[in-house]
């Protein structure tokens, strides 16, 4: 007799994606950095607001819809304007030296949402940023020459699909920033 099948899991987490254009241009900013790693690909780059892990159908939906519940700030900008490393994970990254408090408040409004759905939040600290390279060796740190500006319309439930290819993330689903939402 053949095993029940599992429900499918998908690993999730929630994200600002940037517009394309927006990604191509960090991607461009990042160019000159990443020559001792391994580079995120431009479709791939965005902050992570909140990591979720694996998930299954009825979780997901409950994430769906606690985050179609949350107060959410009206749409913000923010300045990439710092590079930085996480040495002992080897990632480099952009990210903003002042994060707007649009950005925080949305990150933890969904650590709540997350919470209950009966889900254990990460407990390490938030720090926003965009992962422009894996595998680093290098020791690039300090600041843009050229800050980007990072329109935050809306945020997104991704997932993260693994390949022979490597790492790439679908938008599952977008959550407008609304006044007074």
């Amino acid at each position: 007799m053949a095993a029940p099948d599992k429900p499918a899991k998908k690993r999730l987490f929630f994200a600002v994606y940037p517009d394309a254009t927006t990604r191509q241009t960090l991607a461009e900013a990042a160019q000159p950095l990443i020559s001792e790693g391994k580079p995120s690909p431009a479709g791939n780059l965005h902050i992570t607001l909140a990591f979720i892990g694996m998930a299954d159908t009825a979780y997901q939906d409950c994430l769906t819809e606690q985050a179609l519940q949350i107060k959410t700030p009206t749409p913000f900008d923010t300045q990439i304007d710092r590079i930085g490393l996480f040495r002992k994970a080897r990632i480099l990254w952009l990210g903003p030296s002042q994060p707007p408090s649009e950005l925080v408040e949305l990150h933890d409004n969904l650590v709540t949402a997350i919470q209950s759905c009966g889900y254990k939040a990460e407990t390490r600290p938030w720090f926003p940023h965009i992962t422009v390279a894996r595998k680093y060796r290098g020791n690039a740190q300090g600041r843009l020459k050229n800050p980007i500006a990072l329109r935050a319309d809306a945020f997104s439930l991704m997932e993260s699909v693994s390949s022979v290819g490597g790492v790439r993330y679908v938008e599952l689903r977008k959550f407008p920033l609304l006044k007074g939402g």
